[in-house]
């Protein structure tokens, strides 16, 4: 039974008699799932950076040097001054486009703090165009992201470990596409010049500990009972049968019909 129609799915048995199976429709009303999904960083992420001995320049450049390593912050280092602003990338089209998110968190693995002076790790937004996908030397213009989403303070950070920072503003969450987000320094977002180290480096997503973002949202859903198996002639048939079924937009779900009902909630968005 299923109580909303949102898009077809098809059931495909695998078996060695013939069977068939019948899903009974009932009246019921639609249901409602809260569901939680870890999402892996995409590989487009890095870092871009300036450097110059002056920091006006490394700061306000139109375009950066890319790094495949993740750093966030800022240094003056052998007479130069360095800026380093870090891109996520997530693939969020698995979340429905009906889906109402809930919470989401960013949780990114700290390789080093390398931070003589504290600063707040801060998630800004460029989207819809920037960053790039993939990341290109222009997106390092600072003038193309703006807002606060979330901070984790540096003077919180110990021992290098994984740290979560809660994204504040889940509209920045594209369900239809790439989620992409800037990391930088609240020193460097208020144009503070550094007087020695103060970043940290964050191991990217094609590293063991690759940066992850967790969402947790609420969506209407759909519930199936199936019951059987049955032969064509509506005789009871006492050989199990594996059922699979496979969806445009969920993963396959497989099962074992043996006589016992059973009950799947699938969620579906609604077009």
């Amino acid at each position: 039974m299923r109580t909303k129609l949102t898009s077809p799915i098809l059931v495909l048995l695998i078996v060695t008699l013939l069977v068939t199976f019948f899903v009974k429709p009932i009246n019921a009303p639609t249901i409602t799932i809260t569901k939680t999904v870890v999402i892996t960083g995409h590989v487009y992420d890095g870092t871009l950076y300036g450097n110059s001995t002056s920091y006006a320049t490394a700061h306000d450049a139109a375009s950066g040097t890319f790094y495949d390593e993740i750093q966030v912050g800022q240094q003056i280092w052998s007479g130069q001054y360095w800026v380093y602003r870090g891109f996520l990338y997530f693939d969020t089209t698995s979340i429905p486009d009906n889906a109402t998110i809930d919470e989401a968190k960013i949780s990114i693995e700290i390789e080093d703090d390398l931070s003589d002076t504290d600063f707040n790790i801060t998630i800004q937004n460029g989207q819809p165009t920037y960053p790039s996908t993939p990341l290109t030397e222009t997106d390092y213009n600072k003038n193309y992201y703006s807002g606060n989403g979330g901070q984790l303070d540096t003077s919180t950070i110990g021992l290098p470990g994984r740290y979560n920072i809660t994204l504040t503003e889940t509209g920045w969450i594209n369900k239809q596409g790439m989620t992409k987000l800037c990391l930088r320094s609240d020193r460097d977002i208020n144009d503070e010049t550094p007087t020695g180290d103060e970043f940290v480096i964050i191991f990217h997503s094609e590293s063991s500990s690759p940066p992850k973002i967790y969402i947790t949202y609420t969506v209407s859903g759909d519930r199936y009972i199936f019951f059987g198996p049955y032969y064509e002639d509506g005789t009871a048939c006492s050989t199990p049968v594996t059922v699979h079924i496979y969806s445009e937009t969920q993963n396959p779900y497989t099962f074992t019909l043996d006589g016992d009902t059973e009950t799947i909630d699938w969620v579906e968005p609604v077009t």
